[in-house]
C-alpha cells in the first residue's frame, strides 16, 4: 500500500514538473506552425499551406457560404483564389495560442490585403479560430472558422 502511494506521488510530481515545460514547447511549436501558414499564404504557395493541414480538415473561409471538406477542397479553393491575384498579404494580429493535450487552439485577427491582377488592392479584417491536432509529432490544422469583421476594424 505504501509502495503504491509513493509511486502515485512520484508519478504525479513528475507530471506536474514536466507538463509546463512540455506545454511551453508545444505552444512555441504551434505558434511556429501558424506562422508558417501565414508565410505560405503570403507566397501564395498552395502546397506549403496544404501541407500544414490534417487530411480530415474542415473549415469555413471568411466569405465562403459552405465549408471546405478535406485538403483537396482546400487546395481547389486556394488555387482558384490565387489564380486571379497578383499578391496576397495576410498579417495576423493579437494571436493567442493555447494547448490542451494534443489539441492546439489559435484565436486571431488578420488584416488580409489582396491585390487582384486587374484592380486595386483591398484590405479586409478577419477574425478566426483555428484548431490544430498534434499528429506524428507535428501540429496540423484540423478545423478553422474565419469571418469578416463587418466594421472593418
Amino acid at each position: 500500500m505504501v509502495y503504491r502511494r509513493v509511486l502515485l506521488t512520484l508519478t504525479l510530481g513528475a507530471v506536474l514538473v514536466t507538463t509546463p515545460a512540455a506545454r511551453g514547447d508545444d505552444v512555441a511549436d504551434l505558434k511556429a506552425t501558424f506562422e508558417q501558414g501565414a508565410a505560405a499564404l503570403n507566397k501564395q504557395d498552395v502546397n506549403a499551406f496544404r501541407a500544414l493541414h490534417h487530411d480530415d480538415f474542415t473549415g469555413f473561409g471568411a466569405t465562403a457560404p459552405f465549408f471546405a471538406d478535406g485538403k483537396s477542397a482546400l487546395q481547389a479553393i486556394l488555387q482558384n483564389a490565387f489564380s486571379s491575384r497578383e499578391s496576397t498579404a495576410v498579417r495576423p494580429m493579437n494571436s493567442q495560442f493555447r494547448v490542451i493535450g494534443n489539441t492546439g487552439i489559435v484565436q486571431t485577427y488578420f488584416a488580409n490585403t489582396v491585390k487582384p491582377k486587374d484592380g486595386p488592392a483591398t484590405t479586409a479584417f478577419v477574425r478566426g479560430t483555428l484548431t490544430y491536432v498534434k499528429a506524428d509529432g507535428k501540429w496540423r490544422v484540423v478545423a478553422s472558422h474565419l469571418s469578416r469583421i463587418p466594421s472593418g476594424t
